[in-house]
């Protein structure tokens, strides 16, 4: 029966987000299906088991796309909520926890519910709309994701999330009538054209930052009171947070480490944790107003817990970064050390040209993020001591070129005081680095020694 499905259900989609004047949001999507071989030849060999995990995510996918075109249809223009709330009217945050399903729903969601039953509203207010189009992707590289705020009917929230396998934690806030006006007209003039977009900052203004800064508006001065364990040896930096929530993905953690630079390293005060949704729940817990009365009301959960839950088996579970990188190493030892130094044998400096056309490639992308987008904490980054241009723009044509051997001594001490500035970075503990960079900087002085000790013996 897979197999049958398998044949006729190849996706080919095409979302595009448009917003017209009249604040009407359509989602134009294009479904292609069609038969593929390659991909049932390839389904024949997976377990039972495999076959039905991936069936899922494929529904899952499917689920997800048709909750958004009814969110996104569903047109809820400020014009239609009430200018007032009642005195019943109730406000809490809709924390969903973190999923490892996909890359977007490691890290976790909030939004922002107001409840009337006297008015029949119940509408969340979503801060996690991003506006898709043909530029999103070269934006998103340069730091220059435009969010927006959406509200929708509670009950398509709750369904989004919990479709995920994400357990959404309602959290009652204890707000006074005229906060909640306040709060409310906040709210309303947010989804305006003119103040519903916003610049996505990951670690200082995302959908849970936004929703502590609404309640520090409606509320006024709100102090924070730090549980007494709380020390600074205890403390999260923000880099070990991240790590934590992309566990089930080493190669985004990788990926991660390589694009953060110093800055994520250090500790994280007990109201910056707001970053991330699920500690919303635990600064709550300590906030209270000046005269002492506390905002949090009580909590109550929806769905599973997935701390419980076992994380879904991926190509990342088998084709690991360390796993890489030990047969990396493994063969720099090989090539550089057992032939060139022990055996006194010739290696193809082919290998040098690609190696160093990798980490050059890599450092572009670096040095662009690092020093030309406007993504946070990016700034001053070690990495770019190893992944930089240069070994593509200057190595590269060294290493090809027989007439540049003064050249080629000055590239190798170059690249070889930078990969140990490198590793003394990770044991002065300057900036964490992640042990696949280690393991390259490794190799890459192996590679150089190597080369250094065949030149002289040459000269001999």
């Amino acid at each position: 029966m897979i197999h049958v499905l398998l044949s006729t259900f190849t996706i080919k989609t095409k979302v595009q987000l448009l917003i017209c004047p009249q604040n009407v949001f359509c989602l134009t999507f294009g479904v292609h299906v069609k038969c593929a071989d390659i991909v049932l030849r390839f389904f024949q060999y997976l377990s039972r088991d495999k076959q039905i995990r991936l069936m899922q995510k494929i529904v899952l996918k499917l689920v997800t796309l048709i909750l958004m075109y009814c969110t996104l249809t569903f047109n809820l223009k400020g014009a239609d909520l009430p200018r007032t709330l009642s005195a019943d009217a109730h406000m809490s945050i809709l924390v969903a926890s973190p999923s490892p399903m996909q890359a977007y729903t490691m890290y976790g969601h909030a939004g922002y519910r107001v409840y009337d039953e006297q008015l029949d509203l119940d509408v969340t207010f979503n801060y996690g709309i991003f506006q898709f189009d043909d530029t999103f992707l070269f934006r998103f590289v340069k730091g220059q994701t435009d969010y927006l705020v959406l509200p929708q009917p509670t009950s398509e929230y709750m369904d989004e999330y919990l479709s995920r396998g994400s357990r959404v934690e309602e959290l009652h806030l204890n707000l006074r009538p005229d906060e909640q006006a306040k709060i409310w007209a906040y709210l309303l003039r947010n989804i305006q054209p003119e103040h519903r977009v916003y610049r996505y900052n990951f670690f200082r203004d995302n959908c849970a930052t936004r929703l502590i800064d609404i309640i520090e508006g409606g509320v006024g001065q709100v102090q924070y009171t730090e549980p007494a364990d709380y020390k600074a040896s205890s403390r999260l930096s923000w880099r070990s947070e991240i790590n934590d929530l992309e566990r089930a993905n080493p190669w985004l953690v990788l990926g991660t480490d390589l694009a953060l630079g110093s800055p994520t390293d250090s500790l994280m005060s007990w109201r910056e944790r707001a970053f991330s949704p699920r500690y919303l729940k635990s600064i709550l817990e300590s906030a209270h107003r000046l005269d002492g009365t506390p905002i949090y009301g009580g909590s109550e959960s929806f769905g599973y817990d997935t701390a419980e839950a076992q994380y879904p088996e991926s190509w990342a579970s088998y084709i690991r970064p360390d796993t890489v990188l030990a047969l990396f190493v493994l063969l720099m030892i090989y090539l550089y050390i057992y032939r060139i130094i022990i055996k006194r044998k010739p290696v193809c400096k082919g290998w040098d040209a690609l190696i160093m056309s990798i980490i050059g490639i890599i450092g572009i992308v670096l040095c662009f993020i690092a020093f030309f987008s406007e993504h946070p904490m990016v700034y001053p980054n070690a990495n770019i001591l190893l992944f930089n241009p240069l070994h593509l723009f200057i190595g590269l044509p060294v290493i090809c070129l027989k007439r540049c051997k003064k050249i080629v001594v000055w590239y190798h001490f170059a690249t070889f005081a930078s990969a140990s500035a490198l590793v003394l970075h990770c044991v002065g503990h300057i900036q964490h680095i992640n042990v696949a960079v280690i393991g390259l900087s490794i190799s890459i002085l192996m590679l150089i020694l190597a080369r250094r000790i065949e030149a002289r013996r040459s000269k001999d």
